[in-house]
């Protein structure tokens, strides 16, 4: 025999079919939840159900399981339902009851009526799906029912610290706000009357560099004029107050005009003097002079074309002007040569520092520059 001992007896115990009903009737109490049997008392209860009813052959617990499971606790059915109602708010609406058409239609506090009268054994399923008491005993349920009454002073103070931490939040908001904007304006006032600041600096300093540049301008020129007319009325007093006794020895033709050239184009006397007396030296004071590979009144070498034409007024004016370009070759020793002290002191500048002659004859040059200087009252 399947799930028999030797001795004869089942593992489960001896089947006792006086115990079938005992599953879903009796006072254990059993109720299924997904298959297994339970006891409202708890483990103790199992165990103590399990040795009451050991004979009950197979096919009685499995019929006792399957109508446990139509059965169900009134606690369970209680809490679903009054969770239900405080949930969607159905505490205190109408309704026909648990045996009725629908939830709403009659008097008010119906449902929770209907829920507090559950029967301690809870309901089961009968033949037309309706719920019919059950015959297990269970143990009682105390449903805690919400109420409006208890719900709205809780949500009213809720509210209430809610609007108020909310309208101090806008405050604060709004006074920060408004503290902003204000250092914004002041900030964008400062920047602006910065910026007109330094656009005035700016157009004033402009301002003062042109001024300061027209100035400049205008001094510049006034001393070029200035500096031109004196220079012309040097030569012209030159000029008219010079007048050299050519009877002396020792003098350049054309003396009164080269010494006064000299004058009129800022050259002193003793610097005059002593570029009159190598000129003498060189050609006498001839325009025309030609000699070996050279000519002219400094002995030029080579001779340029066009200084000696046969003109002698006209070839004059170009080598006394061909004179000074020569003399700026060397400008580094004008300061010296108008510093000169004596009319010979500067002949000798003259031959060494400019002209730099092969053959020098100092004396020869010093003693015209000496007697240029007597002859023209220099």
């Amino acid at each position: 025999m399947t799930g028999s001992r030797r001795n004869g007896t089942r593992k489960i115990g001896p089947a006792r079919a006086g115990h079938a009903g005992q599953h879903s009737s009796g006072h254990l109490g059993y109720l299924t939840y997904g298959g297994w049997e339970h006891d409202p008392r708890g483990d103790a209860g199992e165990r103590i159900a399990r040795h009451a009813a050991p004979g009950r052959s197979f096919p009685d617990r499995k019929a006792a399981r399957s109508r446990a499971r139509k059965a169900a606790p009134a606690a369970a059915i209680a809490a679903t339902i009054a969770a239900g109602a405080a949930a969607y708010g159905l505490v205190g609406m109408g309704g026909t009851g648990l045996g009725g058409t629908g939830l709403g239609g009659t008097a008010p506090g119906t449902l929770t009526a209907a829920v507090s009268s559950a029967p301690p054994s809870g309901y089961a399923l009968s033949g037309g799906n309706t719920l019919a008491r059950a015959s297990a005993p269970a143990f009682a349920v105390t449903t805690a029912v919400i109420t409006k009454a208890g719900t709205s002073n809780g949500a009213a103070r809720l509210a209430a610290a809610n609007g108020a931490g909310v309208s101090r939040l806008s405050e604060a908001i709004a006074s920060n706000m408004a503290t902003s904007r204000q250092a914004l304006t002041m900030l964008g006032k400062t920047a602006v009357a910065s910026q007109a600041a330094k656009a005035h600096a700016a157009a004033v300093a402009k301002a003062a560099v042109a001024k300061a540049a027209v100035a400049k301008a205008a001094a510049a020129k006034a001393a070029a004029a200035k500096a031109a007319a004196a220079k012309a009325a040097a030569a012209k007093a030159a000029k008219a107050a010079l007048a050299c006794d050519t009877s002396r020895g020792m003098l350049p033709a054309n003396v009164t005009a080269i010494v006064s050239y000299l004058l009129a184009h800022g050259y002193t006397h003793n610097a005059a003097a002593g570029v009159a007396g190598s000129v003498y030296r060189e050609s006498h004071g001839d325009p025309e002079s030609v000699g070996t590979g050279g000519g002219g009144l400094i002995g030029w070498t080579p001779l340029p074309s066009g200084f000696v034409t046969g003109n002698v007024s006209a070839d004059l004016q170009t080598q006394l002007s061909a004179l000074l370009t020569y003399n700026q070759g060397w400008a580094q020793y004008i300061p010296a040569l108008n510093a000169a002290s004596s009319p010979s002191a500067a002949a000798d500048i003259y031959v060494s520092d400019f002209e730099r002659a092969g053959i020098p004859a100092a004396s020869q040059r010093e003693a015209s520059a000496e007697a240029v200087a007597s002859a023209c009252g220099l």
